[in-house]
């Protein structure tokens, strides 16, 4: 055989020492060092199956990198390189654990359902000191000040956007960005107006006196903070569209109480703050409880990534719906179409992916639109939560390929969370909505068409 090998490759160039090699104990040398670094990570082979679908490949690292850098800070550290892994922990800050999304799609591509995301939340949680965790558990105990005070801020920079206009605007809150060292967001022309309605007086009425079901509608607190951007041709609020559909379709809806003060925990959870996340999702559970008499009503959550993390950390047998599974299973029987447009894109945002929603997706929006496009390579975008706010390069690189696969005529695209939908409006210069606007626009309640 190595003659044989000779003959084709003379000089040795080809997979010198892999294919065909001399010495017998070859298969017992120059193993790769895998230091032992986590339970949610050790099983990792390297194997690179999960990169092409987390939005820092091309910005930092993937999550195959990170748990090769990780591994490595644990060699140094065991072999008493301490300079060394030092070095090494200060770089990881940014380009492995505040550039990492924490999406979990990396999970869905991994032979072994690593979710190097969840790795990444656990080195927050550590970092968290007493004064972070005490004002966790202030915000947590005041949320209704919260989401007043997030309001507010939107207000305010909208009057100075009227005032100052907007490049001025932008170039200033850029400067103020870069001199805070990025604890400031920078302003741009798809930034979100305050939302103007509270979920408490959005009742539905009773359509022509009959009730046909009844169900809980839980607004989360992006919703009841952000409204669609001063740029965007669609003024009205999700909470307001979603009691259009509500009260098209029929249905009673039950507001649960003291909603200002419910919050699914995920701000929290994002940045390690567990303890306050848990008191969070633990209070609203209770409280979805008593609003759904005990579970018997299912429960309509209008953002997706905060459905998700209900039906990962409830305990209690409640039916928590995102907006797009309630639609196709509940409400689309009850509606009637009235309009289709020609072309939309659309956006399957990670939660909804990791919920198994992306069929309910595409078949709600092909009976809305003609032509429904979605953007090869689509993953995450990147803006997880805040970051978009506080770490848009990560949301930039996620979305560098999104303008140009937009096709020509396409002038408006759907998804299902509001953050999301900043980050996508952006990098698309298309507006972004919930594909609860595109279900309101495009059907009526039964009877709404004169037939013939």
């Amino acid at each position: 055989m190595q003659s044989i090998k000779a003959l084709l490759d003379p000089q040795g160039l080809l997979n010198p020492g892999v294919i065909l090699n001399d010495d017998p104990e070859i298969h017992i040398k120059n193993f790769k060092a895998m230091a032992a670094v986590d339970p949610l990570v050790d099983r990792c082979i390297e194997c690179g199956f999960c990169e092409p679908v987390c939005p820092s490949r091309d910005l930092t690292l993937t999550p195959r990198q990170r748990i090769v850098v990780l591994r490595e800070q644990a060699r140094l550290k065991s072999v008493g390189h301490v300079h060394t892994e030092a070095m090494l922990l200060k770089e990881f800050d940014y380009a492995g654990e505040q550039s990492c999304a924490a999406d979990g799609l990396c999970a869905t591509r991994c032979p072994v359902g690593i979710d190097t995301g969840k790795m990444m939340k656990a080195l927050r949680a550590d970092k968290q000191g007493p004064a972070a965790k005490k004002i966790a558990q202030w915000v947590d105990s005041h949320m209704a000040g919260a989401t007043a005070a997030t309001r507010g801020g939107l207000r305010a920079a909208h009057a100075a956007s009227q005032a100052l206009g907007e490049m001025r605007l932008e170039k200033l809150t850029a400067g103020i960005r870069h001199v805070s060292g990025g604890r400031v967001p920078e302003w741009h022309r798809w930034m979100p107006r305050a939302s103007s309605h509270r979920g408490v007086s959005l009742i539905p009425k009773k359509t022509n006196g009959s009730i046909n079901k009844k169900c809980v509608y839980f607004s989360a607190c992006v919703s009841r903070s952000l409204g669609t951007a001063s740029c965007d041709s669609e003024s009205r609020d999700l909470i307001e569209v979603m009691h259009s559909l509500l009260e098209k379709s029929g249905y009673e809806v039950v507001i649960p109480p003291d909603l200002d003060a419910q919050c699914c925990g995920m701000p929290f959870s994002s940045k390690g703050l567990n303890e306050s996340a848990e008191a969070a999702v633990r209070r609203l559970e209770e409280n979805l409880w008593q609003a759904s008499e005990e579970g018997r009503l299912p429960v309509l959550c209008d953002t997706s990534p905060c459905t998700a993390r209900m039906q990962e950390q409830f305990e209690k047998e409640l039916k928590i719906y995102e907006p797009v599974g309630f639609i196709r299973e509940f409400l689309l029987p009850l509606l009637e179409p009235v309009a289709q447009l020609d072309s939309i894109a659309l956006h399957v945002s990670c939660s909804a992916r990791k919920m198994g929603l992306e069929e309910d997706f595409i078949a709600v929006a092909k009976a809305c639109a003609k032509g429904v496009f979605l953007p090869e390579e689509e993953g995450c975008c990147g803006f997880a939560g805040d970051k978009g706010f506080y770490t848009p390069e990560l949301n930039a690189s996620a979305m560098s390929r999104l303008k140009q696969q937009i096709p020509e005529g396409c002038d408006q695209g759907y998804s299902n969370s509001r953050t999301c939908e900043i980050g996508l409006s952006r990098h698309s210069g298309i507006p972004y909505r919930s594909i609860a606007y595109l279900v309101d626009r495009c059907f009526g309640p039964r009877g709404s068409v004169d037939r013939e």
